[in-house]
This record gives structure tokens, C-alpha cells and sequence, in this order.
């Protein structure tokens, strides 16, 4: 019990230089920015009436951020950029490769295999987070 209570304080709190725990943490942060992304999603197209495809976007943008904000300062503390509005930059352009893959995961699933689009949000959030994991990781931030 003891080892497992310290290596939860590891991925919790520990160094950040291996890639398990920088996946693990990378996990919690997705799913974070999933729900906050998953939910205007939904919100949007059951409240709103708004296309699924444009709330998807709407919502990955949201998560977007959440999922910035927490990746820089709990994740990836390693950084190869110095300058913030770069480093900003090249974040949103794997995030908007990410949204792109997204929105084809989304529309493939939900109009081709006839799938309800959350499930297909989900889904497509599998593609789209190991991608982004790594793009970001080795394009971005220090890979360890």
C-alpha cells in the first residue's frame, strides 16, 4: 500500500522528466479539457441547435485552452522555448491539427458508421490525445 501511495505522490507532485508520468498526468489534463470540451458539445448542439460539427469546434477550442494552461504548468514543466507567445504558438498549431483530426474522427463516426456523436467525440478523443501527447512533447517540450 505504502509503494502505491508513493508512486500517486510521484505523479502527483514528482519530477516531471519521465514520460509515464508525463503521460499519466497528460491523461488527467486530456480528460479535464474533454469534459469542458465534451460538454459545450453537447450543450450547444441539444440546447442551441447548433450543428454538432460547430459545436464540436467551439467546445475543442475551449478545451484547448484548458488543456494549455494545465500542460505548461503541471505537465510539461521542461520547455525548449524561452518565449512564451512562441511557445503559445506552436501549442495552438498541434492543437488546431488536433481539431482538424477531430473534426474528421467526429464526422466520420457519426455520418459514415452512424454513430451518436458524443460517442463519436469520444472516440475521436483517443486519436487526438496520443497525437497531441507527442507532437507536443517532442516538438514543443523537452523530451526526456
Amino acid at each position: 500500500m505504502e509503494k502505491i501511495k508513493r508512486k500517486l505522490i510521484n505523479i502527483f507532485t514528482g519530477n516531471d522528466d519521465y514520460t509515464y508520468i508525463q503521460f499519466i498526468r497528460y491523461i488527467i489534463v486530456a480528460a479535464a479539457s474533454l469534459l469542458v470540451d465534451s460538454l459545450i458539445l453537447f450543450v450547444l448542439t441539444e440546447s442551441f441547435q447548433i450543428h454538432y460539427l460547430i459545436s464540436g469546434i467551439m467546445g475543442y477550442t475551449a478545451g484547448l485552452f484548458v488543456n494549455y494552461i494545465f500542460s505548461v504548468m503541471w505537465v510539461f514543466q521542461k520547455k525548449k522555448y524561452k518565449n512564451k507567445f512562441i511557445e503559445f504558438l506552436i501549442f495552438i498549431l498541434i492543437g488546431f491539427i488536433g481539431m482538424g483530426l477531430n473534426e474528421f474522427f467526429l464526422w466520420f463516426f457519426t455520418e459514415i458508421l452512424f454513430l451518436y456523436y458524443m460517442i463519436s467525440r469520444g472516440i475521436s478523443a483517443v486519436f487526438g490525445y496520443i497525437f497531441k501527447f507527442l507532437a507536443r512533447k517532442h516538438i514543443l517540450f523537452s523530451s526526456s
